[in-house]
């Protein structure tokens, strides 16, 4: 059934997640290796039916991801086969990169809608643009671990100590879908100091799909906000699952 001959894009994620381009049913696929925190291996039988339960809430918002091909779970790790649907855009926003992007406009154009879909049917979701692949003009997203939701991050601090909660409890504010065009841009800066130079641009084509209705000015204040909340959390090392 899975043929090896691996490409590795583990690089792309902050997770403990293995990512390898492989051959599946003699189809192009992607295999996501996510190896569980004892402390949360203990509930990985929860965990992976949330995590299809938050694939589904994608599915059903008409939300663009790869076919799954494949799942399944253990108190180890959690292991999803899919569809290879295609490049990661993550260096589209590179600051070499950036202004062809928004120009181009189609990258984004397709980023605004899942985040449209995700706010309008109430699914939190982590926006980064290394979350997005294209294969010809076709964008999905490929994000589904963690399942961002109230019953993951219940499971998630059930298990925490009490001098992470309120750093993952800021964290997970982030992922709300109120807070997910601002956190785009916050990724965005995150990647290169150089994208402050395009955050105006890029916050003008937000305020005309009409997904805030904050001015710039505290648009890229609650923007830098997020960066500091992410960064809080990876500095103090704290896991996610």
């Amino acid at each position: 059934m899975r043929d090896t001959g691996k490409t590795n894009l583990s690089a792309f994620s902050v997770n403990d997640l293995e990512i390898n381009r492989i051959r599946y049913d003699s189809k192009d696929a992607i295999i996501k290796t996510t190896k569980l925190n004892p402390s949360m291996g203990k509930n990985s039988e929860q965990v992976f039916d949330q995590i299809n339960l938050y694939i589904e809430s994608f599915i059903d918002a008409k939300i663009n991801i790869p076919t799954i091909l494949h799942r399944e779970f253990s108190p180890e790790e959690i292991v999803y086969i899919c569809e290879d649907a295609g490049d990661n855009v993550f260096a589209s926003f590179l600051p070499k990169n950036i202004k062809k992007t928004i120009e181009d406009g189609e990258v984004l154009a397709s980023i605004f809608d899942t985040l449209y879909k995700a706010q309008s049917h109430d699914i939190h979701l982590d926006p980064h643009p290394k979350n997005y692949v294209i294969n010809g003009e076709v964008i999905k997203y490929v994000d589904f671990t963690p399942p961002y939701s109230q019953e993951y991050y219940d499971l998630r601090l059930s298990v925490a100590s009490e001098s992470q909660k309120p750093v993952l409890n800021d964290f997970f504010k982030c992922f709300e879908p109120s807070e997910i065009v601002i956190h785009f841009l916050g990724d965005l800066l995150k990647i290169d100091r150089e994208i402050y130079d395009y955050a105006e641009t890029i916050f003008e084509l937000i305020k005309e799909r009409n997904l805030t209705k904050l001015d710039y000015k505290n648009f890229l204040l609650r923007a830098e906000e997020v960066v500091i909340r992410e960064k809080k959390r990876e500095g103090e090392g704290i896991f996610l699952l």
